[in-house]
């Protein structure tokens, strides 16, 4: 079993009243499993609502492609992995009991107002 809490400086706000954005970077095993699940549990506690981003093509940018890997092949692979990350943890994603999305970069970079946010 393992226990999660926030460390640092937290605001005055009522959290319960909030939203909790959740970047998943996938291979990270803080983002799997139990630990995942306890992770899940404090934000239930805690939070009104909350979006889970799996960083699945955002990760490209981070690791080296194969050996003749095409962009294209490479996106899809990468694609590929945020699927499967999303069924290894399907059952504890289950635990996540508040309003929730679960969104893939893609569809995260599509919300109303995100390129405002950050500025373009």
């Amino acid at each position: 079993m393992f226990k999660v809490k926030f460390t640092g400086k937290t605001c005055d706000k009522n959290l319960k009243e909030c939203s909790c954005l959740v970047p998943v970077s996938i291979g990270q095993g803080l983002q799997e499993g139990k630990k995942l699940g306890a992770t899940l549990q404090l934000i239930n506690s805690t939070f009104n609502s909350c979006i889970i981003v799996i960083a699945d093509t955002l990760h490209r940018h981070t690791i080296p492609r194969n050996n003749g890997e095409t962009e294209e092949t490479f996106y899809h692979r990468m694609k590929e992995n945020g699927t499967k990350w999303q069924e290894r943890n399907a059952e504890i994603l289950k635990i996540l009991t508040i309003d929730h999305k679960i969104l893939s970069w893609d569809e995260y970079l599509q919300l109303d107002g995100y390129l405002k946010k950050i500025g373009r």
